[in-house]
């Protein structure tokens, strides 16, 4: 929803701040996720609509909300992110509403992404595509910030080398870490999650089964199309 409402705000700015704010709420309302959230935000409204001039923007909105939402189900969290594969294609946008905030790229091995995204129903060059602009996309913003404001991780390493990684990351995101972080599973997690067949996987430990799908999900001649298209990428971030 954050993507969409970035979108949206960027069109309709020419509204008054009180009706910016009703249609930013409303948008996270109507969301397909929006009834397993459990949260009223009924109230933020007139929170926000005293908010002084030089303090509003889309990003103070989106933080009450999402803020809404952490001190709700997760109140010793002491941030809240947003993960969805869509935000990498829309990181220019952003950017400009979250000019402050930290950037986590979790970088898959294109082979397997885009194996996946065919099993999906994707064709192998809409995959391609998909998965090259994405990787471009956070090229780009990674060359414009600082390391402390931009960390590229591979997904190959989180899951096989879970513990070293985990304190990179909590390292850059300036959050203490606990190897207790690695029992994810055992924990209340979002409605999203444990909800959705599609996130199935984040009930069961870190594994390393999904690395290297691509030699058999991908005939002989697609492995060649893929490689052609996106094995010079594969080779700066250390793909064989």
């Amino acid at each position: 929803m954050i993507t969409a409402s970035v979108r949206r705000f960027r069109t309709l700015q020419y509204l008054g701040w009180k009706d910016l704010v009703r249609l930013t709420i409303a948008l996270f309302e109507s969301g397909p996720n929006y009834s397993l959230w459990e949260v009223d935000l009924s109230h933020l409204h007139r929170e926000l609509f005293n908010i002084p001039k030089d303090k509003r923007s889309l990003a103070l909105i989106i933080d009450f909300i999402m803020s809404v939402y952490r001190d709700t189900h997760f109140p010793r969290a002491k941030i809240w992110g947003d993960k969805s594969p869509l935000n990498s294609l829309h990181l220019p946008w952003i950017y400009k509403t979250f000019p402050e905030a930290k950037y986590l790229h979790l970088l898959r091995d294109g082979r397997d992404a885009v194996s996946s995204m065919a099993k999906r129903g994707r064709t192998l060059e809409q995959a391609t595509y998909k998965w090259m602009r994405a990787v471009k996309e956070a090229e780009k913003l990674g060359k414009r910030l600082s390391k402390n404001r931009f960390l590229t991780v591979r997904y190959e390493d989180l899951v096989e080398n879970p513990h070293d990684t985990m304190n990179e990351i909590c390292d850059f995101l300036s959050v203490n870490y606990t190897p207790d972080m690695l029992d994810f599973y055992k924990f209340e997690s979002t409605k999203e999650a444990t909800t959705r067949s599609h996130h199935s996987n984040l009930k069961r430990p870190l594994f390393t089964e999904s690395v290297g799908k691509w030699k058999e999900r991908l005939k002989k001649e697609e492995q060649i199309y893929v490689l052609n298209r996106i094995g010079p990428t594969l080779k700066r971030f250390g793909y064989d």
